[in-house]
């Protein structure tokens, strides 16, 4: 193909495409079609003359096979010569990212603000927009006449969400996904502390076992199995032969949590009895309840509708229109406190057991299950529970379930997301484990202690060294976290507490915020930036860049073309200009042809040649 440049010389290619060839090949095939019908009848003369009934052949007997013809056919063809020019979407890309660049963006904060990262809900959609800011700038949109406001604010979390809350109630605005372009974050030292990036914001939460004075041994159990009074594990270690401190294998994952409890407990009158923690294969969770059994405790985090962030002690039932909810199902009306305490564990065996892999399934109603924009919200689910949980880890596999309802109905409970492991873990915390505990970390087993740790006695001191956003931040020999998170609060972030789950989260201040707007019913989401139509705040220009994710090429295009609901330009041939870097030229069409066939006798010569032949 030669080097296209322009629309003119795409057109001139165009021009030069011979169709002739496709009329001659649908002719042939009528030619060649009344040739193998031709055929057919002659073979079946021949099997009727080889075939026998008594001494004469079903030839002799009158049977005669029919020759048809084609009467008459008719073909049609439909041609459509597309000229898509792709080019175009670097011509879009390009403008969104200078139009960031002159607001101060870096190159790395203009791509995320430029990219698209939804194509495949485009065309599910009339259409959408997009308008990004910066986290330390409040923020004023009008959006189809509307003025919504973003103040920056200390809780910028709280803000955000309530931004994208309001936005929602649009009743034009179908689909609002939240996008956060995290600052790199690299942790070099944190004793006693977990650091992270949970949904673009810094996360700071303590370890589980940072606790002076005891042994924390994490158990992996591969299979379970039935207890056979031969003591399986022992707290005690080996040398040591007395039966208190052991404990048995049991089918029964419940059972086996029990019995390794009693076996880790010193004595009655210690006040050190150790604390144990159950997470089975399936992700469940227990916790001892205190009268000799074990509570389990409900993992699967839920969402509100059409919403991927996670909330705790808030009513999730919340949706836009409650009239198409039948049924509540199962839901738990807030996700469990007992979460925090769960993921802790959960982040315990990610840290010390290198062969764990985790399963998060995201789920969505079962209204409209199977569309893309569901199939994404349960991506996003299943996302936002690993990114809340460990961060982007390679040991989580992120799937989803989509699931159709036919009666129409929501299911609320539906809208969530669970984790499973590939193994069953026990944990201690204090009591009689220590490190001896056998099977220990290097014996070739497959249910063993794969961590056995004794805590120093001495205070130990909660100390943090992070590169975040650029900068690097030091803070040593600190008694608590909050000490800790008291010395990150002087640095450049801002600093948010989720009161509701006593969850520390911090975030750069020049972190970019992204909301991408879809619509069912309006072909074009009108957004203006009210900031820069007076004074913004503090003399500066406004941080807001508004862009269009079905991109426009120019003004002149768009006078020369029409533009469809796909979002296609027409001058002779269909333009998609979506995801275009270069010209590329197509021919494609479809066909049809009608034909009518007629029974007719065989030729007079050749059924006198073959009545001479059997008389």
């Amino acid at each position: 193909m030669p080097n296209v440049q322009t629309f003119q010389e795409g057109a001139q290619v165009l021009q030069q495409v011979d169709v002739s060839d496709i009329f001659t090949s649908l002719a042939l095939g009528i030619a060649e079609a009344q040739e193998k019908l031709d055929n057919n009848s002659i073979a079946q003369i021949i099997k009727l003359a080889d075939t026998k009934v008594g001494e004469k052949s079903l030839l002799e007997l009158g049977f005669f096979p029919a020759f048809y013809a084609f009467q008459y056919a008719d073909i049609s063809a439909n041609l459509h010569l597309k000229m898509a020019l792709r080019e175009s979407f670097g011509i879009g890309f390009q403008a969104t990212f200078n139009l960031a660049k002159s607001k101060n963006y870096t190159n790395e904060e203009a791509k995320f603000v430029s990219e698209s990262r939804y194509n495949s809900l485009y065309d599910e959609y009339k259409s959408s927009r997009e308008f990004s800011f910066k986290a330390n700038k409040s923020t004023s949109v009008k959006i189809d006449g509307r003025t919504y406001s973003y103040e920056a604010k200390d809780n910028i979390k709280k803000e955000l969400r309530e931004l994208r809350e309001e936005i929602s109630k649009n009743e034009k605005i179908d689909f609002v996904i939240q996008d956060i372009h995290a600052r790199e974050l690299k942790v070099e030292q944190a004793t006693g502390l977990y650091a992270w990036i949970d949904q673009g914001y810094l996360r700071i939460e303590e370890q589980l076992d940072f606790k002076p004075g005891i042994t924390v041994g994490l158990l992996r159990i591969k299979n379970l199995a039935e207890d056979d009074n031969v003591p399986d594990f022992d707290l005690n270690g080996p040398g040591n032969n007395n039966p208190a401190g052991t404990f048995g294998n049991n089918s029964n994952f419940e059972d086996l949590l029990i019995a390794a409890r009693n076996a880790n407990l010193n004595n009655y009158l210690d006040n050190n009895q150790g604390t144990i923690f159950g997470i089975s294969k399936d992700g469940k969770f227990y916790e001892y309840d205190g009268t000799n059994s074990f509570n389990e405790i409900p993992t699967d985090i839920y969402f509100k509708f059409n919403d991927s962030e996670i909330l705790y002690r808030v009513d999730l039932k919340y949706q836009r229109d409650k009239s198409d909810v039948t049924t509540y199902g199962n839901l738990i009306n807030e996700n469990h406190d007992k979460h925090r305490l769960f993921h802790q564990c959960l982040r315990f065996i990610n840290q010390h057991d290198p062969d764990v892999r985790f399963t998060i399934k995201g789920f969505t109603d079962p209204v409209g299950g199977n569309s893309r924009k569901n199939q994404l919200l349960a991506k996003r689910r299943a996302e936002a529970m690993r990114d809340h949980i460990f961060n982007d880890s390679t040991k989580v596999n992120v799937t989803i379930e989509t699931q159709t309802s036919e009666s129409g109905n929501s299911d609320l409970a539906l809208r969530k997301a669970s984790i499973s492991l590939n193994n069953n873990y026990v944990i201690f915390i204090g009591g009689k484990i220590n490190t001896s505990a056998t099977p220990g970390p290097y014996d070739n087993k497959e249910n063993k202690f794969v961590h056995l740790k004794a805590i120093p006695s001495s205070p130990n001191h909660y100390a943090l060294t992070i590169m975040y956003g650029g900068r690097r931040t030091i803070i040593s020999e600190k008694e608590n976290i909050q000490d800790i998170i008291s010395e990150l609060r002087k640095e450049n972030f801002k600093y948010i507490i989720e009161n509701h789950y006593e969850a520390d989260y911090f975030l750069h201040e020049e972190a970019v915020v992204k909301y991408t707007l879809f619509s069912e019913t309006e072909e074009t989401i009108e957004i203006e930036d009210t900031m820069s139509m007076g004074e913004s705040e503090e003399g500066s220009e406004s941080s807001t860049v508004i862009s269009d994710k079905k991109d426009r090429l120019t003004s002149d295009l768009e006078n020369l073309s029409n533009k469809s609901g796909s979002n296609t330009f027409a001058i002779g041939a269909s333009l998609d200009i979506r995801y275009a870097r270069q010209f590329e030229m197509s021919v494609e069409g479809n066909a049809s042809m009608s034909a009518r066939l007629i029974a007719l006798p065989p030729p007079e010569g050749f059924k006198t040649y073959i009545d001479s032949l059997y008389g």
